[in-house]
């Protein structure tokens, strides 16, 4: 009776400890970003300059990846956050800073275009979201020329 008892409480608190984790994990998922903060604090919008909104990665041929750096800089006076970034295509993959960029500070953004499947002249657009007063939505560009890979 005893095992069956010891058994039953080393159960029932496994219960309790894997329930507890898991609630703290979601509470975790369901705090928001710095970033998002900030967006929603239209009073405290900052500005933001790119220093190079067009970036052209010259020729490349079919298959072969460019990688390229926008420097952008946050001319306002508050903390400046890239709340989302979004590219015109699946063959571009841009990485942004999460973190505030603080007033007269500069960061970059790096965008990766793979050219596997896109042969000719390439025009990308990527849009970057932030906190800016500006405009929140921000464009900037990619390009280069691709040639095409020889099919054997």
């Amino acid at each position: 009776m005893k095992k069956i008892f010891c058994t039953g409480i080393v159960i029932v608190n496994m219960l309790v400890i894997a329930c507890t984790a898991q609630e703290n994990k979601n509470a975790a998922l369901l705090k928001p970003s710095q970033g998002f903060l900030a967006s929603l604090d239209t009073a405290h919008y900052t500005t933001i300059q790119w220093l190079d909104s067009i970036q052209n990665f010259g020729t490349i041929h079919e298959g072969d990846s460019a990688k390229l750096k926008f420097t952008f800089k946050n001319t306002g006076t508050t903390p400046l956050f890239l709340t989302s970034v979004r590219t015109s295509c699946g063959c571009t993959i841009a990485n942004f800073p999460k973190q505030a960029i603080l007033p007269g500070a500069e960061s970059t953004l790096t965008a990766t275009f793979n050219s596997k499947f896109h042969p000719g002249y390439v025009h990308r657009g990527i849009v970057i979201m932030s906190n800016t007063k500006n405009g929140i939505s921000h464009s900037i560009v990619l390009e280069g020329n691709v040639i095409k890979a020889k099919s054997e």
